[in-house]
């Protein structure tokens, strides 16, 4: 029994509380009555194949679209954006696919563009603004040249430098929508850590991918969407690759999760192989041999800058063949 005159203590709120959100487009439901929690700290994984509807819940809460019913609340205040400035002023950040850094400026202009360290005159302080851009990422950790123009970093490292421009200034939810698509596994790390220093200093972070091995890696608890409502949420300490599968796919079309010893049954292809590359080789591939049987899926594999992307453009044609030969179906 509390003494007399005492007052309970009053549970924390969610730092995010979405509740009964609906969204239509025309005639298309894209979310029947949502709600997801997100707690102070927390990684809090967004799964859901694609139309699932994860996309439009990210686009109420960075303001990019609004909501027909339901309520949004943060840290206990319900709210409503109409435009991404208005989140971004509530301590929402958003990092899509798409990037919108500013590819020729600096790393350093990017992370402070808008925010810039000014004179009374209007003039930039740019000795200030580079010392502040090194010691926000010397903090995270993120192992970024302030002084390179973003336009001539690789795809990973922009993909860095926007999630660290959205980590500055007041952040309270960050959402990182499929942020390790392009990044190697050393970059993946990096990414982590940096994750891990912004959730202990109190952001909620919500995490949307399609690599489930990452969800037991870095979430506490996870959302699963499936066809626009709730499928599922569960503590990813406590579940297992099966179980989420299931809640994504739904449970009647689940297929078993299994992992394969074996190498795969033999299959008998045509042995003509429908495209061969032979010692090919220009200003990005040394001798490249490849050949592409009718029949098979042939997998490309490899790291950033590994010539992935530089051999299909040359099978394309929007690279030219130096040395050796290209052929489909045994003409040049």
């Amino acid at each position: 029994m509390e003494p007399s005159g005492s007052v309970a203590a009053q549970p924390t709120p969610p730092l995010v509380l979405v509740n009964g959100i609906n969204k239509r487009f025309g005639g298309v439901r894209a979310l029947r009555d949502v709600s997801l929690e997100v707690r102070a700290g927390e990684v809090h994984a967004l799964l859901g194949e694609n139309g699932a509807g994860k996309s439009t819940l990210i686009k109420i809460l960075s303001g990019v679209h609004t909501f027909d019913s339901g309520s949004i609340e943060i840290a206990g205040r319900r709210v409503a954006f109409d435009s991404p400035a208005k989140s971004r002023e509530a301590g929402i950040a958003v990092v899509y696919q798409d990037l919108s850094l500013v590819e020729s400026l600096s790393v350093a202009d990017n992370l402070l563009l808008g925010r810039e360290p000014r004179t009374r005159f209007g003039f930039v302080r740019k000795r200030e603004l580079m010392a502040q851009a090194e010691a926000f990422l010397t903090q995270l950790g993120i192992p970024l040249d302030i002084k390179a123009t973003v336009g001539s970093l690789p795809f990973a490292y922009r993909q860095m430098t926007e999630i660290a421009k959205a980590l500055m200034g007041e952040v309270r939810l960050l959402i990182l929508d499929e942020p390790t698509s392009s990044l190697t596994s050393d970059e993946v790390r990096i990414l982590f850590e940096a994750i891990g220093k912004v959730t202990r200093r109190g952001v909620g972070v919500i995490y949307v991918t399609h690599r489930l091995n990452e969800v037991f890696e870095i979430s506490q608890r996870v959302t699963v969407l499936r066809d626009g409502a709730n499928a599922g949420t569960f503590v990813a300490a406590d579940t297992d690759m099966k179980r989420l599968v299931n809640a994504i796919v739904g449970i009647d079309r689940a297929l078993p999760v299994t992992t394969r010893t074996e190498p795969q049954a033999a299959r008998a292809f045509e042995a003509a192989p429908v495209l061969s590359l032979s010692n090919v080789s220009n200003d990005r591939m040394r001798a490249v041999d490849l050949s592409v049987l009718k029949g098979e899926i042939h997998g490309l594999a490899g790291l950033i800058g590994s010539g992935r992307t530089e051999i299909l453009e040359t099978i394309f044609g929007l690279r030219a063949v130096e040395h050796g030969t290209l052929q489909i179906d045994g003409r040049d």
